[in-house]
């Protein structure tokens, strides 16, 4: 009896250490060797590796979204009441479809990259290249064709119209520009001459360059616009969005460039994306949308 005792007590199932058990599944738990030092990380470093950051931007676009469709509506029914000329709010139009856009667009930087997905997540990382750059240049070509179509305006004279042709070409150019842009690191990447180099990091920045030159040429275009009194207000708007947008660009370079590695760029391009929408949408179309309220509260009393 003593030896069959002994003999299930060598056969019993070892010992397993709860805290590190192997047999854990893999999706829900750290590798082994991150796993003692996951905890003493840098809350920034958890913040991207745990995706944290995938959950906010997600819910800062749905609610930026949100606000856009109710500005887009806001400006549709002012149109269909009469206070605004259908005519002249096409480009604002177009500049809150393409900032709609542009917010969903972020939805590409947080798709999974597991190997089960592999066929997605090559059909993301090349989208991410047409997608997101495309809408912001929209939007910063869009405010240019605004700013065109206030000189315009104030040359053609009270009661006077503007042709609306050639603005919308000067659009479809520059979004023609960085179309070609993307292509070219589309097929950088395709041949594994950007993805593998030591330099990736470098040329992250240069797809966005066309759209850092838009908003400087658009922040410098609204500056000539002082002169002119009836749409000075919505130019020095105009003006400060792009300022805005010219520094977050410029500050978004520098951190992929030389502050941050790889694995934090697509935390910081989706970043990006969502806080140009944002300074767009905030600076150019919150006051206008409260003004048109409030005028409308007026007329209501």
């Amino acid at each position: 009896m003593e030896e069959e005792h002994e003999k299930k007590r060598t056969t019993a199932t070892p010992y397993v250490d709860d805290d590190n058990d192997s047999t854990a599944p893999t999706g829900t738990s750290l590798p082994a060797s991150a796993g003692a030092t996951f905890a003493t990380l840098p809350s920034v470093v958890l913040f991207v590796h745990g995706r944290t950051w995938a959950a906010l931007v997600l819910a800062v676009s749905a609610t930026s979204v949100l606000a856009a469709i109710y500005m887009a509506v806001v400006l549709l029914s002012r149109c269909c009441d009469g206070t605004l000329r259908p005519v002249t709010q096409t480009l604002s139009f177009l500049l809150l479809f393409s900032i709609i856009a542009q917010l969903s667009s972020v939805c590409l930087f947080v798709l999974p990259t597991g190997n089960t997905r592999q066929q997605l997540f090559v059909a993301s990382a090349a989208l991410k290249l047409f997608l997101p750059p495309l809408c912001c240049a929209a939007v910063f070509a869009l405010l240019l064709a605004k700013l065109l179509e206030f000189r315009n305006l104030a040359s053609a004279g009270l009661g006077g119209s503007v042709p609306q042709c050639p603005l919308y070409m000067a659009v479809i150019l520059a979004v023609a520009v960085q179309a070609a842009v993307s292509a070219h690191f589309f097929t950088a990447q395709h041949l594994q001459l950007v993805e593998d180099s030591d330099d990736s990091a470098f040329h992250l920045p240069l797809l966005y360059l066309h759209v850092t030159v838009l908003a400087v040429v658009t922040a410098s275009y609204a500056l000539t616009l002082r002169q002119i009194r009836s749409k000075q207000k919505e130019a020095q708007l105009i003006l400060v969005a792009s300022l805005a947008s010219s520094l977050l660009l410029l500050l978004w370079a520098l951190a992929v460039a030389v502050l941050f590695p790889r694995d934090y760029h697509d935390a910081l391009t989706a970043l990006m994306v969502v806080l140009l929408a944002i300074t767009v949408l905030g600076s150019v179309f919150v006051p206008r949308v409260v003004q048109l309220n409030r005028q409308r509260t007026l007329l209501d009393a």
